[in-house]
């Protein structure tokens, strides 16, 4: 069969063409499905984790262990002491101040956390003193080696870091803080947030994350069908150059003599 005017878009291979376009397609679509799915079981997590029953503050770190990745944003019930002689306003880029004030976990010489009870245009804040129990979501220390801002006053921070906050309270603090909750309508622990009144809700900075092998198994199969359609694309490819330049025929009977035995 004569060949020579053959090439790559002539009719005789279109279809061929069109198989491959119709496998690409149903590759990257389902390839696509997959990814999607697992996107949305870990968001599924994230979002349970964010609205999970808040467990006692002690439960998820003590004062002198750091945050976990995994128990960043999670909601947490402290209860404890006001320490309102050591409420503090960190300046916000966009205006107005964060109220934060320590709770001693348990008595007032107790390790303290600082809790965002809410914002401020100004640096003045409603006092709060006694008891309390409160639930916050947590959140990481800021760590940051820059040199604190120079010229605010002696109860104003320029970002919310614990080290900056600690000269301002007299027992250790957790290597965390957090910021007060709405209550959910799921959650039945007892809750007073009584150090919100007349400051504005503050939402939580950063949410939990997922679990390393949420959604793993569907992350697998995208990439299982995205790489079929790249075995699609090698078959398509090498059966189009066998059809644009086909080994003669001289080769191809060499190539079948099989060696006789001597």
């Amino acid at each position: 069969m004569e060949t020579a005017d053959l090439r790559l878009w002539s009719p005789r291979l279109w279809g061929a063409h069109l198989c491959l376009l119709v496998v690409l397609a149903g590759t990257v679509m389902l390839g696509y499905w997959q990814w999607h799915v697992s996107r949305d079981h870990r968001s599924d997590q994230v979002d349970s984790l964010v609205h999970e029953q808040p467990r006692s503050l002690t439960e998820v770190i003590g004062h002198d262990d750091s945050l976990l990745a995994k128990d960043q944003g999670r909601p947490v019930t402290i209860t404890g002491t006001w320490l309102d002689d050591a409420t503090l306003f960190v300046q916000q880029d966009g205006g107005g101040y964060w109220v934060i004030t320590p709770i001693a976990v348990g008595a007032a010489t107790d390790p303290a956390i600082y809790v965002v009870r809410g914002a401020s245009p100004t640096t003045t804040a409603p006092r709060v003193s006694g008891t309390t129990t409160v639930v916050g979501w947590l959140e990481p220390d800021w760590q940051d080696s820059t040199a604190p801002a120079t010229g605010l006053p002696h109860d104003v921070l320029p970002r919310l870091q614990l080290s900056l906050a600690a000269p301002h309270v007299r027992q250790d603090l957790f290597n965390a803080y957090a910021v007060v909750a709405d209550k959910e309508g799921a959650w039945t622990v007892g809750v007073v947030n009584d150090g919100t009144t007349g400051l504005t809700p503050v939402p939580s900075p950063t949410v939990p994350h997922a679990d390393a092998t949420t959604g793993l198994r569907n992350l697998l199969y995208a990439i299982e069908w995205w790489l079929f359609g790249c075995l699609a694309i090698y078959i398509w490819w090498r059966w189009t150059q066998d059809q644009l330049h086909p080994q003669p025929a001289s080769e191809q009977a060499q190539d079948e003599v099989v060696p006789s035995e001597p």
